[in-house]
């Protein structure tokens, strides 16, 4: 449970992080 909500938090904070970097 602990290893799949990390790799979501993961994913998300690469999204957000490419926006940003896009912006």
């Amino acid at each position: 449970m602990l290893a799949s909500n990390l790799k979501a938090y993961i994913y998300l904070a690469r999204n957000v992080g490419r926006g940003i970097y896009n912006t």
